[in-house]
Protein backbone atom coordinates (compact mmCIF):
# COMPACT_ATOMS: atom_id res chain seq x y z
CA UNK A 1 0.00 0.00 0.00
CA UNK A 2 1.44 3.67 -1.22
CA UNK A 3 0.06 6.68 0.60
CA UNK A 4 1.16 10.10 0.24
CA UNK A 5 1.15 12.23 2.77
CA UNK A 6 3.02 14.77 4.75
CA UNK A 7 4.89 14.65 8.23
CA UNK A 8 6.30 16.36 11.42
CA UNK A 9 8.04 15.27 14.68
CA UNK A 10 7.23 16.25 18.09
CA UNK A 11 9.58 15.48 21.11
CA UNK A 12 9.49 11.55 20.41
CA UNK A 13 6.84 11.29 18.39
CA UNK A 14 6.45 10.97 14.37
CA UNK A 15 3.20 12.69 13.59
CA UNK A 16 1.45 11.41 9.92
CA UNK A 17 -0.82 13.26 7.71
CA UNK A 18 -2.18 11.74 4.19
CA UNK A 19 -2.76 14.18 1.24
CA UNK A 20 -5.23 13.95 0.38
CA UNK A 21 -7.23 13.88 3.64
CA UNK A 22 -10.86 11.51 3.61
CA UNK A 23 -12.98 11.10 5.09
CA UNK A 24 -13.05 7.55 7.53
CA UNK A 25 -16.96 7.27 7.84
CA UNK A 26 -19.80 9.00 6.30
CA UNK A 27 -23.12 8.22 8.40
CA UNK A 28 -26.68 9.40 7.09
CA UNK A 29 -29.06 9.38 10.15
CA UNK A 30 -32.79 8.61 9.79
CA UNK A 31 -35.90 7.92 11.39
CA UNK A 32 -37.82 4.85 8.97
CA UNK A 33 -41.25 4.85 10.38
CA UNK A 34 -41.33 0.65 8.43
CA UNK A 35 -38.53 0.21 10.95
CA UNK A 36 -40.05 1.44 14.63
CA UNK A 37 -39.33 -1.64 16.64
CA UNK A 38 -35.84 -1.85 14.71
CA UNK A 39 -32.66 -0.41 13.98
CA UNK A 40 -31.11 -0.85 11.25
CA UNK A 41 -27.26 -0.30 9.76
CA UNK A 42 -26.39 -0.55 5.87
CA UNK A 43 -22.81 -0.39 5.53
CA UNK A 44 -20.78 -0.06 2.08
CA UNK A 45 -17.12 1.00 1.44
CA UNK A 46 -15.92 4.32 -0.30
CA UNK A 47 -16.03 2.41 -3.90
CA UNK A 48 -19.91 1.47 -3.09
CA UNK A 49 -18.94 -1.66 -2.33
CA UNK A 50 -20.22 -4.25 0.17
CA UNK A 51 -17.85 -5.69 2.65
CA UNK A 52 -18.10 -7.90 5.77
CA UNK A 53 -17.49 -5.87 8.91
CA UNK A 54 -17.95 -5.94 12.91
CA UNK A 55 -20.29 -3.70 14.46
CA UNK A 56 -19.53 -2.18 17.74
CA UNK A 57 -22.28 -0.17 19.48
CA UNK A 58 -22.25 1.81 22.71
CA UNK A 59 -25.84 1.93 23.94
CA UNK A 60 -27.59 5.12 25.60
CA UNK A 61 -28.23 2.68 29.09
CA UNK A 62 -24.03 1.94 29.14
CA UNK A 63 -24.58 -1.83 27.60
CA UNK A 64 -22.48 -2.52 24.36
CA UNK A 65 -23.41 -4.90 22.07
CA UNK A 66 -20.64 -6.62 19.18
CA UNK A 67 -22.09 -7.80 16.07
CA UNK A 68 -19.45 -9.87 14.08
CA UNK A 69 -19.30 -10.73 10.31
CA UNK A 70 -22.04 -8.59 9.30
CA UNK A 71 -22.42 -7.99 5.62
CA UNK A 72 -24.69 -5.75 4.10
CA UNK A 73 -27.17 -4.56 6.97
CA UNK A 74 -27.39 -5.11 10.81
CA UNK A 75 -30.74 -5.52 11.68
CA UNK A 76 -31.52 -5.76 15.44
CA UNK A 77 -34.29 -4.88 18.03
CA UNK A 78 -34.72 -0.96 18.61
CA UNK A 79 -32.66 0.59 21.18
CA UNK A 80 -31.33 3.86 21.76
CA UNK A 81 -27.86 4.53 20.86
CA UNK A 82 -25.62 6.47 21.75
CA UNK A 83 -22.61 5.57 19.58
CA UNK A 84 -20.84 2.97 17.29
CA UNK A 85 -17.87 1.99 15.35
CA UNK A 86 -16.58 -0.67 12.66
CA UNK A 87 -13.35 -2.67 12.07
CA UNK A 88 -12.96 -4.30 8.81
CA UNK A 89 -11.56 -8.00 8.05
CA UNK A 90 -8.45 -6.13 7.43
CA UNK A 91 -8.59 -4.86 11.29
CA UNK A 92 -9.14 -1.41 9.93
CA UNK A 93 -10.62 0.77 12.76
CA UNK A 94 -13.40 3.34 11.74
CA UNK A 95 -13.49 6.75 14.11
CA UNK A 96 -16.41 6.50 16.75
CA UNK A 97 -19.73 7.89 15.57
CA UNK A 98 -21.67 9.72 18.16
CA UNK A 99 -25.13 9.42 17.27
CA UNK A 100 -26.81 13.16 16.30
CA UNK A 101 -30.75 12.46 16.00
CA UNK A 102 -32.78 11.41 19.33
CA UNK A 103 -35.25 9.08 17.20
CA UNK A 104 -32.79 7.77 14.73
CA UNK A 105 -33.30 4.13 13.73
CA UNK A 106 -31.58 4.00 10.11
CA UNK A 107 -28.05 4.50 9.28
CA UNK A 108 -26.87 4.31 6.28
CA UNK A 109 -22.51 4.27 6.18
CA UNK A 110 -19.75 4.73 4.43
CA UNK A 111 -16.31 3.82 5.46
CA UNK A 112 -12.57 4.42 4.29
CA UNK A 113 -11.44 0.95 3.84
CA UNK A 114 -8.38 2.61 3.01
CA UNK A 115 -5.42 3.47 5.50
CA UNK A 116 -5.90 7.02 5.93
CA UNK A 117 -3.55 8.96 8.95
CA UNK A 118 -4.68 11.95 10.60
CA UNK A 119 -2.25 13.47 12.89
CA UNK A 120 -1.72 9.50 14.02
CA UNK A 121 1.18 9.37 16.23
CA UNK A 122 4.29 6.85 16.07
CA UNK A 123 7.27 6.77 19.03
CA UNK A 124 10.76 7.23 17.83
CA UNK A 125 13.17 5.11 20.02
CA UNK A 126 16.82 5.98 18.85
CA UNK A 127 17.33 4.80 15.35
CA UNK A 128 13.67 3.18 15.09
CA UNK A 129 9.98 3.91 14.92
CA UNK A 130 7.44 2.06 16.53
CA UNK A 131 4.58 2.11 14.25
CA UNK A 132 0.69 1.90 14.65
CA UNK A 133 -1.54 -1.17 13.26
CA UNK A 134 -4.81 -0.43 11.34
CA UNK A 135 -6.77 -1.08 14.39
CA UNK A 136 -4.72 2.61 15.87
CA UNK A 137 -2.84 0.08 18.92
CA UNK A 138 1.14 0.46 18.85
CA UNK A 139 2.48 -2.97 17.16
CA UNK A 140 5.11 -5.26 19.21
CA UNK A 141 8.08 -4.52 16.40
CA UNK A 142 10.02 -1.90 15.69
CA UNK A 143 10.82 0.07 12.19
CA UNK A 144 14.54 0.61 11.45
CA UNK A 145 16.41 2.30 8.34
CA UNK A 146 18.87 -0.39 6.40
CA UNK A 147 21.53 1.36 4.52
Amino acid sequence: MKINGSYYIVNDSLFLNSIPQRDKLIVNEQFNSKRKKENCFNVIDKDYSLLTYHLYIELENGKNLVFRDQFEKTIFPREKIKSFYLIDTKGLKSSTYKIKGQNTNSFHVIFETKRIFENESWLIKGDSIKPKGFDGVFQEYFLSKID
